[in-house]
Protein backbone atom coordinates (compact mmCIF):
# COMPACT_ATOMS: atom_id res chain seq x y z
CA UNK A 1 0.00 0.00 0.00
CA UNK A 2 1.01 3.28 -0.63
CA UNK A 3 2.56 5.58 1.92
CA UNK A 4 0.35 8.95 0.53
CA UNK A 5 -2.68 6.81 2.49
CA UNK A 6 -1.37 7.54 6.13
CA UNK A 7 -2.45 11.47 5.17
CA UNK A 8 -4.76 13.08 2.89
CA UNK A 9 -6.32 16.27 2.65
CA UNK A 10 -10.46 16.48 1.49
CA UNK A 11 -11.43 20.13 1.02
CA UNK A 12 -11.84 20.85 4.40
CA UNK A 13 -10.31 17.54 6.42
CA UNK A 14 -7.05 16.48 7.39
CA UNK A 15 -7.54 12.23 7.26
CA UNK A 16 -4.02 10.86 9.48
CA UNK A 17 -3.40 7.62 10.63
CA UNK A 18 -4.92 7.39 13.99
CA UNK A 19 -3.03 6.80 16.88
CA UNK A 20 -4.55 4.50 19.42
CA UNK A 21 -6.13 7.42 21.47
CA UNK A 22 -8.10 8.66 18.53
CA UNK A 23 -9.70 5.26 17.84
CA UNK A 24 -10.61 4.97 21.64
CA UNK A 25 -11.94 8.13 22.31
CA UNK A 26 -14.49 7.17 19.51
CA UNK A 27 -15.20 3.36 18.92
CA UNK A 28 -13.47 1.69 21.55
CA UNK A 29 -10.25 -0.58 22.52
CA UNK A 30 -11.06 -3.78 20.88
CA UNK A 31 -11.43 -1.70 17.30
CA UNK A 32 -8.02 0.61 18.00
CA UNK A 33 -5.78 -2.95 18.43
CA UNK A 34 -8.18 -4.03 15.15
CA UNK A 35 -7.03 -0.75 13.67
CA UNK A 36 -3.34 -1.20 14.67
CA UNK A 37 -3.05 -4.43 13.01
CA UNK A 38 -4.76 -3.42 9.92
CA UNK A 39 -2.36 -0.62 9.28
CA UNK A 40 0.99 -2.69 10.27
CA UNK A 41 -0.09 -5.43 8.05
CA UNK A 42 -2.29 -3.77 5.33
CA UNK A 43 -0.80 0.17 5.20
CA UNK A 44 -4.22 1.06 5.23
CA UNK A 45 -6.83 1.41 7.76
CA UNK A 46 -9.37 3.75 9.23
CA UNK A 47 -7.99 7.34 9.33
CA UNK A 48 -8.54 9.59 12.09
CA UNK A 49 -10.35 12.85 10.98
CA UNK A 50 -9.68 16.08 11.60
CA UNK A 51 -11.09 19.63 11.34
CA UNK A 52 -9.22 22.37 12.07
CA UNK A 53 -7.16 20.27 14.36
CA UNK A 54 -10.14 18.52 16.20
CA UNK A 55 -10.61 14.75 15.66
CA UNK A 56 -14.17 14.69 14.86
CA UNK A 57 -14.29 11.00 13.77
CA UNK A 58 -13.24 7.75 12.39
CA UNK A 59 -13.46 6.94 8.96
CA UNK A 60 -11.59 4.56 6.00
CA UNK A 61 -11.40 1.14 4.75
CA UNK A 62 -10.33 -2.45 5.69
CA UNK A 63 -9.46 -5.59 3.69
CA UNK A 64 -12.47 -7.85 4.93
CA UNK A 65 -13.36 -11.29 3.83
CA UNK A 66 -17.23 -11.52 3.13
CA UNK A 67 -19.45 -14.42 1.85
CA UNK A 68 -16.40 -15.77 1.17
CA UNK A 69 -14.70 -12.82 -0.90
CA UNK A 70 -11.83 -10.33 -0.49
CA UNK A 71 -13.70 -6.87 -0.46
CA UNK A 72 -12.73 -3.20 1.27
CA UNK A 73 -14.94 -2.42 4.03
CA UNK A 74 -15.79 0.61 4.10
CA UNK A 75 -17.06 2.16 7.84
CA UNK A 76 -17.90 5.80 9.38
CA UNK A 77 -18.21 7.26 12.72
CA UNK A 78 -18.31 10.84 14.11
CA UNK A 79 -18.87 12.89 16.82
CA UNK A 80 -22.55 14.06 16.94
CA UNK A 81 -21.96 17.80 16.71
CA UNK A 82 -20.21 16.84 13.26
CA UNK A 83 -23.39 15.22 11.62
CA UNK A 84 -25.22 17.10 9.47
CA UNK A 85 -22.14 19.02 7.40
CA UNK A 86 -21.38 16.86 4.68
CA UNK A 87 -18.47 15.61 6.76
CA UNK A 88 -18.82 11.57 6.28
CA UNK A 89 -19.69 12.04 2.38
CA UNK A 90 -16.18 13.86 1.91
CA UNK A 91 -14.22 11.43 3.68
CA UNK A 92 -16.39 8.20 2.09
CA UNK A 93 -15.66 9.78 -1.17
CA UNK A 94 -12.37 9.66 -0.62
CA UNK A 95 -12.04 6.19 0.82
CA UNK A 96 -13.80 4.96 -2.54
CA UNK A 97 -10.51 7.41 -4.34
CA UNK A 98 -7.85 5.16 -2.42
CA UNK A 99 -10.09 2.11 -2.98
CA UNK A 100 -10.12 2.35 -6.27
CA UNK A 101 -6.39 3.19 -6.62
CA UNK A 102 -5.40 0.24 -4.13
CA UNK A 103 -7.28 -2.44 -5.72
CA UNK A 104 -10.33 -1.81 -7.91
CA UNK A 105 -11.39 -5.42 -8.45
CA UNK A 106 -12.42 -5.33 -4.76
CA UNK A 107 -15.74 -4.20 -4.01
CA UNK A 108 -16.41 -1.53 -1.12
CA UNK A 109 -18.97 -3.34 1.05
CA UNK A 110 -21.16 -0.72 3.52
CA UNK A 111 -23.06 -3.11 6.20
CA UNK A 112 -25.28 -1.16 8.72
CA UNK A 113 -28.03 -2.11 11.17
CA UNK A 114 -31.46 -1.78 9.79
CA UNK A 115 -32.12 1.08 12.35
CA UNK A 116 -29.42 3.47 10.79
CA UNK A 117 -30.93 5.77 8.92
CA UNK A 118 -28.10 7.39 8.70
CA UNK A 119 -25.60 4.74 7.74
CA UNK A 120 -28.53 3.98 5.15
CA UNK A 121 -27.95 7.06 3.65
CA UNK A 122 -24.67 7.67 3.54
CA UNK A 123 -24.01 4.29 1.43
CA UNK A 124 -26.73 5.69 -0.76
CA UNK A 125 -25.36 9.16 -0.80
CA UNK A 126 -21.63 7.65 -2.14
CA UNK A 127 -23.78 5.65 -4.64
CA UNK A 128 -22.76 2.33 -3.40
CA UNK A 129 -25.72 -0.13 -4.30
CA UNK A 130 -28.17 -1.96 -1.86
CA UNK A 131 -27.93 -5.74 -2.25
CA UNK A 132 -30.13 -7.68 0.06
CA UNK A 133 -28.73 -10.63 -1.15
CA UNK A 134 -26.19 -9.73 0.77
CA UNK A 135 -27.17 -9.24 4.27
CA UNK A 136 -26.20 -10.90 6.94
CA UNK A 137 -25.88 -11.58 10.91
CA UNK A 138 -28.72 -8.28 10.87
CA UNK A 139 -26.74 -6.10 8.60
CA UNK A 140 -28.09 -4.33 5.14
CA UNK A 141 -25.49 -4.36 2.32
CA UNK A 142 -24.18 -1.50 0.03
CA UNK A 143 -21.87 -2.31 -2.01
CA UNK A 144 -19.87 -0.63 -5.31
CA UNK A 145 -19.94 -4.14 -7.63
CA UNK A 146 -20.13 -7.21 -6.53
Amino acid sequence: MSEGNEQRWTDRLHLRRPAAADIEALVGPDQAAACARDWASDGLGYWAVERNGQLIGVCGLRFLTFHLRDTWDLHATFVQHAWGRGYALEVVEEALVVAKEQSANLPVVARTRPDDAHGFGLAERAGLIRRKDLDRDDLQVHCSHW
